[in-house]
């Protein structure tokens, strides 16, 4: 009889144990998959950032040194050599701003003035350059990553008119070098790129395909230039031919996504590239950032099992030998629950809390600011927005060592939240860019705020013989149709203003 009953615990506990893991792995799956969504969605926005600013550097370029009487008139004689010597100068200072190509075309698509290779001219555009041909087709300007016959790129063409008559068009581009170089620069994140091997070979040039090298993915090439200056070591980044084909099939899907390197314990991003015309997937940027979120929720879930094997035991255990304790053990099991539920409630708040600083970090903001957005609109009550930067932070951490740098926005952060209101949100928007949302408040109000900020960071001292001072743009809602994309970038203008007119200051939107 005890034999018989020994062996039915023994299948009870094998079948708790087995559903236990079921369920635990569930919960797992989901925690995981629910940590890439976000990781992906906040590598899209960290890209989309970046986009935007080139776009913005592009569309400067164009609308102040290309769009004007003497380069159209050049242009429109097909002077090339005057034109070339004309933008020479300029064109050296656009590749500060990572200009990797200032390109005129013809409107019959034929490639004008390439001022990075002045000698090659007169090939025609229409099959390889998509993007060519439609600006000069429908007149219209169009933006996105495209293939070329020399180097591929983030592609800003433009339609040219002398008064209503199409001369035809010009490109500004940055190659995806540049992206990776900012990527890292803002960022502090390790990024690659992947270039679709057929298009490669449709596209470039022969003799200038020796410019990419086989990646782990079968059907994508490395471009070398971003290896080397990511000094990457292709010999340890093999891949089973299940788990290539299954990345490439999720690349051609068009959407972002991400996934966990377990060997490295890094989380992988991959943002697709779509041409702007045909919308193929013909590239896609790699973000690989350090993060132990995954391991630990692993581990966390490993602990639990063990946990939950071990109390499995012990209760068919007592319940073998005595039934009476069955009351205090379900009390056990229901106080073990909610410390879990406390821990997993604690690793939620710790999820809008920027590591390095303790500040809140962007995903906080974008949940916070729909909120008081909401509010504001609803009770029609004021709202501001400062953006600061900390002035010359690069310098600093040239001269001083990152550590340094890290000391100093600690500083910063620190200085801000014991002199801002309860009320206010305070948050770090990316590297050395924070913003301070401040509900109930109007544009006079926030600027005397804000001056005074600027005035406390000013004074303090992070070493003694180590002062920094930041810039601020401050913007308000000004109707119930704005925004708070319109929001930040009215402030992110002021900001511009306020570094570019000498930095350590304050610049209210309505002043620019």
């Amino acid at each position: 009889m005890n034999y018989t009953r020994k062996r039915y615990f023994f299948l009870y506990f094998l079948v708790l144990v087995s559903i236990a893991y079921a369920v635990i792995s569930e919960v797992n799956s989901r925690a995981i998959n629910m940590f890439l969504t976000k990781k992906t969605d906040l590598m899209f926005l960290e890209y989309k950032t970046i986009y935007n600013n080139h776009q913005n550097i592009a569309d400067l370029i164009f609308q102040t040194e290309i769009n004007k009487p003497h380069v159209i008139e050049l242009f429109k004689n097909r002077e090339r050599h005057s034109l070339h010597r004309y933008l020479l100068n300029n064109y050296e200072k656009f590749r500060v701003f990572s200009v990797r190509q200032l390109h005129f075309h013809l409107p019959n698509n034929d490639s004008f003035l390439r001022m990075h290779r002045p000698l090659k001219f007169g090939d025609n555009l229409s099959k390889a350059r998509l993007t060519v041909k439609y600006v000069n087709e429908y007149k219209k300007s169009i933006n996105g990553f495209e293939e070329g016959k020399i180097f591929n790129g983030f592609r800003f063409v433009y339609p040219m008119f002398d008064g209503t008559q199409h001369i035809g068009s010009v490109e500004i581009s940055f190659s995806a070098l540049a992206f990776v170089k900012e990527i890292s620069r803002n960022y502090k994140i390790k990024s690659n790129f992947l270039i679709d091997k057929s298009v490669v070979s449709e596209k470039v040039f022969k003799n200038e395909q020796s410019n990419y090298v086989q990646s782990p993915i079968q059907e994508y090439y490395f471009q070398k230039s971003i290896i080397k200056y990511m000094k990457i070591d292709l010999s340890t980044k093999a891949l089973s031919k299940k788990q290539s084909t299954n990345i490439y099939k999720q690349i051609q899907e068009g959407k972002p996504f991400s996934k966990y390197d377990k060997e490295l314990g890094q989380v992988v991003t991959f943002i697709p590239m779509k041409n702007p015309i045909t919308s193929r997937v013909t590239a896609s940027l790699i973000f690989r950032s350090d993060d132990v979120s995954i391991a630990r929720e692993n581990q966390f879930s490993m602990l639990i099992f063990l946990i939950s094997t071990i109390i499995i035991g012990l209760i068919l255990l007592l319940i073998y030998k005595e039934g009476k304790n069955r009351a205090l053990l379900h009390q056990k099991i229901e106080e073990r629950t909610r410390e879990l539920l406390a821990a997993n409630k604690k690793l939620e708040e710790m999820a809008h809390i920027d590591a390095l600083t303790g500040a809140y970090n962007r995903r906080y903001f974008y949940e916070i600011s729909k909120k008081i957005v909401s509010f504001t609109k609803r009770e029609k009550t004021p709202l501001s927005l400062v953006m600061f930067d900390i002035d010359l932070f690069k310098a600093i951490n040239d001269n001083y060592g990152h550590d340094i740098g890290d000391q100093v926005l600690k500083v910063f952060v620190t200085k801000m939240k014991n002199n801002i209101r309860a009320s206010d949100v305070f948050v770090r928007y990316g590297g050395e860019e924070f913003i301070l949302l401040l509900p109930n408040t109007d544009i006079e109000h926030a600027s005397v705020i804000t001056e005074k900020l600027r005035k406390i960071i000013e004074d303090c001292d992070v070493f003694k013989e180590i002062r920094f001072t930041v810039s601020a743009g401050v913007s308000t809602f000004i109707n119930s149709t704005d925004n708070l994309e319109y929001l930040i970038k009215r402030a992110d203008e002021a900001l511009y203003k306020a570094k570019n007119s000498g930095r350590n200051r304050v610049v209210c939107s309505g002043e620019i």
